[in-house]
């Protein structure tokens, strides 16, 4: 599948490496701020999605959580299978949460959102539209729970063979 310049490869990869992967590479971001990184992830859990996209998604899920997260908070990352065989990740923080407005329009490309971290760190506001892309490309669905001044949970659900 091609949806314009990107290429859609799923294949199939160890669930805990992606998490870990993303989390490396975010690492010195949540130490700047004295976040801890906590993750409940079945180890043996195996994924059908494309490498990139995969990363890429959690990737900006988990900077947003650290963004808008202030110093010394948590970031918690969580894996859910049902007996469907839907696996749901869960990226949880103890951030500054969103109100109903911000949430209404969070995955609109006529309302962007541009709102700073709470350490002042620039956002563009596309990092969730372009989730919400990738996460569709595999079948899935994103959506978040928020409330202003106790923070944000955002799930992705993606179909799949999983074991």
């Amino acid at each position: 599948m091609k949806n314009s310049t990107i290429t859609f490869v799923p294949e199939e990869l160890d669930l805990m490496d992606l998490v870990l992967e993303s989390m490396n590479t975010l690492k010195i971001t949540a130490e700047k701020k004295e976040i801890s990184i906590i993750y409940d992830i079945h180890k043996d859990s195996r994924i059908c999605a494309d490498k990139n996209m995969f990363l890429t998604i959690m990737r900006n899920l988990l900077s947003n959580a650290i963004k808008f997260t202030s110093s010394g908070g948590v970031v918690t990352i969580s894996s859910n299978l049902d007996s469907s065989g839907t696996l749901t990740l869960n990226i949880l923080d103890s951030g500054v949460g969103m109100s109903p407005e911000v949430l209404d329009n969070l995955f609109s490309m006529n309302t962007v959102s541009k709102r700073n971290g709470t350490a002042g760190e620039p956002s563009t506001g596309l990092g969730l539209i372009l989730c919400k892309e990738f996460v569709e490309l595999h079948g899935g669905k994103l959506w978040v729970e928020s409330e202003l001044g106790k923070g944000s949970s955002f799930y992705f659900s993606i179909p799949g063979k999983y074991n």
